[in-house]
């Protein structure tokens, strides 16, 4: 989570109110990042002996990579498709690209339209390739040479799909 504050300023306060209302009702809150609870201590004051870091999880099944001899260099990102995640930005990136020999892959469910239009006009279509929602992610994530996550989104703290791509 990122910090609530952009929460908060989006709602008219009401969440904070509601936060600090009931802050003395849980136990334990448990949070995934020590940012998160430097932010929520302030902004709810919720006890910092109530609040607990668990980082997300993920499975830590080996993922077998395989090196392929490979002209063309893939570039991914997974992610919902909407507003503030950065597949805008990235199909503008990929625009400016100097070397030709690129893919650009991008795994999500949401509406593709204008994004393929923003490819179209940029240039870059035929190298932007969608493939919306996929199970099996990690199956793609092994063909990836480049893996990205441009989101401005202000609620981003640190996507899960980082890690993934990392493991």
């Amino acid at each position: 989570f990122a910090p609530l504050a952009s929460v908060f300023k989006r709602n008219g306060c009401i969440p904070k109110i509601l936060y600090r209302l009931v802050k003395g009702t849980p136990d334990k809150v448990i949070v995934p990042t020590q940012n998160t609870k430097k932010h929520l201590i302030p902004e709810t004051r919720i006890s910092e002996s109530k609040i607990r870091v668990i980082p997300c999880g993920i499975p830590l099944k080996k993922i077998k990579k395989i090196k392929l001899k490979k002209s063309v260099k893939i570039i991914g990102m997974i992610s919902r498709i909407e507003k503030g995640k950065g597949q805008d930005l990235l199909i503008k990136a990929a625009s400016k690209l100097k070397f030709r020999n690129f893919k650009v892959v991008i795994i999500g469910k949401g509406e593709t339209q204008k994004l393929k239009i923003l490819a179209e006009k940029l240039g870059v279509a035929s190298k932007v390739k969608f493939l919306g929602y996929v199970e099996r992610v990690e199956n793609e994530l092994r063909n990836f040479d480049v893996f990205v996550f441009p989101s401005t989104w202000s609620l981003e703290g640190f996507g899960l799909v980082l890690a993934e791509a990392m493991n």
